[in-house]
This record gives structure tokens, C-alpha cells and sequence, in this order.
């Protein structure tokens, strides 16, 4: 599933569809609603590791694929630093994923 994914994101990546992993619902039932959210220069989570920001125990939600450039990470363990203009495919219920946006869109001090 996760490579699926990341096929949509690196594919998508160049297009400037809002939502592009929208319809992976329906190729994968069962992982809710992947989002896309891709990380600014000015997050908080820049530099941070996954398991350092908990987004799945804080919020529930789950970060199932990394594409950064022409680099794909699928199934990301906790070590993976996240960097400016990460894409992260997000899975989780919509109060899941918009906590988590909440958190990976705060800015640093």
C-alpha cells in the first residue's frame, strides 16, 4: 500500500492538483483518507524526527510515506528527520489528519 502511495505522490508531484492522493481511498479501502501535506521551511517539525513529534500517539494520525525529491521513504520508522518540502501521505479519520496538520504547520519561534 504504502508504495502505491508514494507512485501517486512522485507522480503528483509535478502537477499542482491540490489533493493528490484523493482517490487512493479507493485503491486501498481501509486506510481512511490519505492526505498529502507537504512541510514548510518555517514548521516546527523541520528537522524533528517522527518519533520525536508523535503525530500517531498525539493525534491518531499515521504518516505512511515520505517523498522528498526524487527520493521515496515507504513505511517511515520513528528515526526519519523530517526535512523542508517532505511530502508526508497522511492516513487517519479527518480530526486525525487535521490534528496532525495543526501540529507539522506551527511555526518555529
Amino acid at each position: 500500500g504504502a508504495q502505491a502511495i508514494l507512485e501517486v505522490l512522485a507522480a503528483q508531484s509535478k502537477m499542482a492538483e491540490p489533493d493528490p492522493l484523493g482517490p487512493m481511498h479507493l485503491v486501498l479501502p481501509g486506510i481512511g483518507e490519505p492526505v498529502a501535506y507537504r512541510l514548510v521551511s518555517e514548521s516546527r517539525a523541520v528537522g524533528k524526527t517522527l518519533g520525536q513529534l508523535n503525530l500517531r500517539g498525539r493525534t491518531g494520525a499515521t504518516v505512511l510515506a515520505i517523498q522528498r525529491g526524487g527520493e521515496s521513504m515507504s513505511v517511515p520508522t520513528a528515526e526519519n528527520v523530517l526535512r523542508s518540502d517532505d511530502v508526508l501521505a497522511l492516513a487517519g479519520t479527518q480530526e486525525a489528519i487535521a490534528a496532525a496538520k495543526e501540529i507539522l504547520e506551527q511555526a518555529q519561534e
